[in-house]
């Protein structure tokens, strides 16, 4: 795979460089190989990149910011994020339940408790009595229904 980029951004002859010959190689020298490669990329676009990387046979794919991940069409298409209605902002995307099965499909039935929202059941279950979490919250150990 190194030596297809190397090949691909035009610097055959780091295949043969003792920095770079193998991964523990590219691994002591990674700042100097980032550089050079770091370079190559400054010149193209995220798309322009990868499609050179891709036509190399390269394994690579975009990093994307959360804007470009809402907008991939391959996201879009297999329905990986979904928008969940929140109290607190309205809606927002997140992802899908995975697996998604044809048969069971599984759903999101409500949003996620608020800091501290279950916080008394939950210690009461582990033995922590009523006295005890009163005098937490009023220590500000604890803190309830999502305050």
């Amino acid at each position: 795979m190194a030596e297809r980029v190397l090949r691909t951004i035009g610097r055959p002859e780091l295949v043969d460089d003792p920095r770079f010959r193998t991964n523990s190689d590219r691994l002591r020298n990674v700042e100097a190989l980032d550089a050079i490669v770091a370079e190559f990329f400054a010149r193209y676009t995220q798309a322009e990149a990868v499609a050179l990387m891709e036509k190399a046979e390269v394994t690579v794919g975009p990093i994307y910011d959360a804007s470009q991940i809402l907008e991939d069409p391959h996201v879009i298409d297999r329905e990986i994020l979904a928008d969940y209605d929140d109290p607190d902002v309205g809606a927002f995307p997140m992802h899908h339940v995975v697996p998604r099965l044809e048969a069971t499909p599984g759903s999101i039935r409500a949003p996620a408790p608020g800091l501290g929202q279950d916080n008394r059941a939950i210690l009461a279950e582990i033995g922590v009595d009523e006295a005890t979490y009163a005098d937490w919250l009023g220590r500000g150990i604890a803190v309830e229904g999502g305050k």
